[in-house]
């Protein structure tokens, strides 16, 4: 937690030696987990992939539902990361559902702050917020002072300050990540200042036009990752310069370090991220008059925002598209090209068969709320506006899939 991740690297290989070695499955868990979170902590998405699937396989065959949820959260954010969206939000809403059915309330504050990670993505800011004033309580974040559990104090400012970001409040954003920074550096826990939060503060910095302040944290950012060998905080510290060196006027330059800004991202991989940096990309290219790279760069993104569900970032590439008065990828419009979701064509099977959002949930193994989420999104997406009028029209949708 400190940053130190050689040392954790070498002792977390030996605990698994000596879980094996002692014919201990739960221990071996454990020590699998460690691993995991160490990797995604530091941003070695081969090493906590690995660590997650032989992790998973020893809680699945141990049938500990708690050993289970504690990968199924892991799990759920590096669905985030990855941008693997649909399936995360459908894994992370179930493990919210199993984690407060058994109480667990150290796992949750977490599992729904990744999970509103991926709502801010896709612009459901409505879901997100209330996943993070649920973190936020559970958390007990305004009482930080006294707090004592910094894996959820933490995680939940970074998302609050996040979910105001994606709002346009940029004060609001600097406010509660400068202070979930303040309590990193109390306690010592470095490593969940580099895991996003720096990176959140950057960007609130920039969109407020504060170049100075943007340098600062970029520059500790940068200072903080190195010294923990943190290639995804350094990713993000490359993007930051390159956006500043844009701002202060040097496009050449701005558009080289944001490429190699999302190159490094998506080596990670970060796709989601790396995506939005080369949606930059393509604004800086246009202005340098490049306007087949620009193109280059949108179609990209376009496909890469359309199927994470990314609706304000696909708006704002399809935006793009007519500035360089270039006619946008056509969006699906047709069954099976809708835009549905995998999530959201189950939903409609079972309104089909005139299930309630009770039922569909149970169903599903998801909450009642969260169908009630998708559908609003299959609402708006159909142009529809009643369950009636889905249900009509379910037969001919199903069928031309």
């Amino acid at each position: 937690w400190a940053g130190s991740p050689g040392p954790a690297w070498e002792h977390g290989a030996q605990a698994i030696a000596l879980a094996e070695r002692a014919g201990s499955p739960a221990l071996l868990c454990a020590c699998h987990w460690a691993m995991a979170v160490v990797g995604g902590l530091t941003g070695q998405a081969a090493a906590c992939e690995r660590h997650l699937r032989e992790g998973t396989r020893v809680a699945d065959a141990l049938k500990s539902p708690l050993l289970r949820l504690a990968f199924d959260e892991i799990s759920a954010e590096y669905a985030c990361c990855t941008g693997d969206w649909e399936n995360g939000i459908a894994l992370a809403e179930r493990a919210i559902t199993l984690a407060r059915s058994l109480n667990q309330r150290t796992v949750l504050p977490r599992l729904l702050v990744f999970t509103s990670l991926m709502y801010i993505g896709r612009h459901e800011l409505e879901r997100a917020a209330d996943l993070l004033d649920e973190a936020w309580k559970i958390a007990g974040a305004d009482l930080a002072e006294r707090a004592k559990d910094m894996h959820s104090v933490i995680p939940a400012h970074t998302g609050m300050a996040a979910y105001h970001l994606a709002r346009g409040d940029f004060d609001e954003a600097v406010r509660v990540a400068e202070a979930g920074l303040a309590i990193a550096d109390r306690t010592g826990y470095a490593v969940w200042a580099v895991h996003r939060l720096i990176a959140v503060l950057c960007e609130a910095h920039l969109r407020r036009r504060d170049l100075a302040a943007a340098r600062q944290a970029g520059a500790r950012l940068r200072q903080t990752a190195q010294r923990m060998g943190h290639v995804l905080g350094i990713a993000w510290a490359d993007a930051n310069d390159a956006i500043l060196s844009w701002l202060e006027g040097d496009l050449v330059e701005g558009a080289a370090l944001l490429r190699g800004a999302a190159e490094a991202l998506e080596a990670v991989p970060f796709i989601p991220d790396a995506a939005r940096i080369r949606r930059q990309l393509a604004g800086r290219l246009a202005e340098m008059g490049d306007r087949e790279g620009a193109l280059r760069e949108l179609r990209h993104v376009h496909d890469v925002f359309l199927a994470l569900g990314a609706r304000e970032e696909l708006r704002l590439a399809r935006v793009q598209f007519h500035e360089l008065e270039k006619r946008p990828p056509v969006r699906p419009t047709g069954p099976g090209a809708i835009g549905l979701t995998g999530r959201e064509v189950e939903i409609v099977r079972l309104v089909a068969l005139r299930k309630s959002n009770k039922a569909i949930a149970a169903a599903l193994g998801i909450s009642p709320r969260t169908v009630t989420t998708h559908l609003s999104n299959i609402f708006q997406k159909l142009e529809i506006s009643s369950r009636a009028a889905l249900a009509d029209r379910a037969a001919q949708l199903l069928t031309d899939r």
